[in-house]
């Protein structure tokens, strides 16, 4: 089965039911670990949800994190 929230990555049952986070190897060969967003998509088999944009989004400003 392919991993919700890691596009092409797939799992066995075992692999999907893992507690820890999940170790793999990308396309381009990099080691990379399964951030904590994908493993609870993975843990409840959904995908993520995508952000939408309010209304009121432009009326605010980033700020930097000194």
């Amino acid at each position: 089965m392919e991993h919700p929230g890691i596009k092409g990555l797939m799992l066995t049952k075992k692999e999907r039911v893992y507690e820890p986070l999940l170790e793999y190897i990308n396309s381009d060969g990099e080691l990379l670990f399964e951030s904590i967003p994908e493993k609870m998509c993975r843990m409840k088999w959904r995908t993520q949800a995508e952000i939408t944009p309010s209304n009121t989004e432009a009326n605010f400003v980033t700020m930097n994190n000194v």
